[in-house]
């Protein structure tokens, strides 16, 4: 085989290894799980003490599928997140003709909360994009989801799988309550003898 069949050999398994699509694989941490549809990727996780943070995009070189998923401990920190989100969208440079429709009532899956739709041009591209946020288990969450209009097709079955399979836990339950320790090898009569010493007890030797 000649040296132009084998780097044509090696171009045409390149090709076809990226057009090859990742498998629909499930995803878990920190108490939030869902699963990644086909051809979608994690793209970073980032736990921050309240707050846990993921993610999600399609891919491909030309696609625009792109979710943000941020869990908060406390229903304060999640209203003011959209709201910080919202103001940073409008600062940024990349956003053209940002618009906001008011927030609505709507769901995420299986919890009830409250969405903010926009619309923008990326790149002069037109994109539309909605933030939900809502409470999970005594949990809060935001999820922002983004797209170009023109994939919003393809993107669908995706983001309907994302919603669709997420599940987030309550978090649990420590016992932060004090306790008394108490030495096993003493018997009953030592520690009532021990109870009942008082620092009078104790006498200086001059």
């Amino acid at each position: 085989m000649s040296k132009q069949q084998v780097a044509l050999f090696l171009l045409v398994a390149f090709l076809v290894s990226g057009c090859k699509k990742s498998p629909e694989t499930p995803f878990y941490e920190n108490g939030v799980s869902f699963n990644c549809p086909p051809g979608w990727k994690i793209d970073e996780t980032e736990d921050m003490d309240e707050m846990y943070y993921i993610c999600v995009e399609k891919e491909g070189y030309n696609d625009s599928g792109l979710l943000l998923m941020t869990v908060f401990d406390d229903a304060n920190d999640v209203q003011e997140y959209v709201e910080v989100y919202m103001v940073n969208m409008e600062e940024q440079g990349i956003f053209d003709k940002l618009t906001f429709q008011n927030s609505a009532p709507a769901s995420y899956g299986s919890y009830s909360g409250q969405v903010v739709k926009y619309m923008a041009s990326v790149l002069s591209v037109p994109h539309q994009g909605e933030i939900f946020s809502f409470e999970a288990n005594g949990r809060y969450a935001c999820v922002v989801r983004q797209e170009a209009n023109e994939d919003h097709k393809k993107n669908k079955e995706g983001f309907k799988v994302l919603e669709e399979t997420l599940v987030i836990e309550p978090l649990r339950q420590q016992d932060v309550s004090g306790s008394t320790f108490t030495n096993p090898e003493l018997e009953d009569d030592e520690l009532e003898e021990e109870e009942e010493m008082e620092p009078d007890d104790v006498q200086l030797i001059e």
